[in-house]
């Protein structure tokens, strides 16, 4: 019930931030009805992967910001040097921290998606159901991954121009590498509108990729919590 209820407090955080209605309208409902080749209506299947693209790198680049919002450098000591007074379970207080950014992130994507598919379909665009369903959980599977990644980061080194920098470096390499199982976002050469592109075959490889990425996030994370944990025991001896 707690563990809800802290949930819950931090989702009335997020909503009362100017900034994160700002990045969550364009992310999620601007970027879902608009790209620079098409606006509202997926006229064919490569229309819609490149939306579908469009969209989830500028998610990937600014979703940091609203974990950020929600777990920054001053949220971090303020955990650690005074709410551990009221709080009995360290690790439960930071994984309310995940699951409400995480949630809300994944729930914004979700309720953007459904309505621009909606929308297409009523003004006569391409239907692509499958490919539909695919991009919801691809993206929200890469969400998951940035959330666990992003503040792990945040519990392991704190300051904002650490995290900031490992973040875009990280993410920057992984779209050079251009390899399908590491690239976060996925880049238009990988989901392809050719009759390869793994938005067309969505092959094996799509699917590790995302859970290797989900894989590698858990590990930062949990690392980050025992160091969080590890240094307030100590603050406490």
């Amino acid at each position: 019930m707690k563990f809800k209820r802290d949930i819950l407090t931090k989702y009335i955080l997020l909503k009362r931030s100017f900034i994160f209605w700002i990045l969550g309208i364009i992310d999620f409902y601007v970027l879902a009805f608009a790209d620079n080749k098409s606006l509202f209506i997926m006229e064919n299947y490569e229309q819609t992967i490149y939306r579908y693209n469009f969209q989830q790198v500028f998610i990937i680049f600014t979703c940091v910001f609203i974990i950020h919002i929600l777990l920054n450098e001053n949220e971090l000591v303020l955990l650690e040097n005074y709410k551990i007074i009221y709080t009995k379970n360290i690790t439960q207080e930071i994984n309310s921290y995940f699951w409400s950014c995480m949630s809300m992130i994944v729930i914004l994507f979700w309720s953007g998606q459904i309505l621009s598919f909606l929308v297409n379909i009523i003004l006569g665009g391409e239907i692509c159901i499958k490919l539909f369903i695919v991009n919801l959980i691809i993206v929200s599977m890469q969400i998951i991954a940035v959330t666990l990644f992003v503040m792990g980061l945040r519990m392991l080194f704190i300051k904002d121009i650490v995290i900031y920098g490992v973040y875009y470096v990280t993410i920057l390499v992984s779209l050079i590498s251009g390899n399908v199982y590491f690239s976060i976002p996925l880049t238009i050469n990988i989901v392809g509108i050719q009759e390869q592109g793994y938005y067309v075959t969505f092959g094996y490889a799509l699917w590790i990729g995302r859970v290797i990425s989900i894989f590698i996030g858990m590990i930062v994370y949990i690392l980050g919590v025992k160091k969080f944990e590890r240094e307030n025991n100590r603050c406490n001896l």
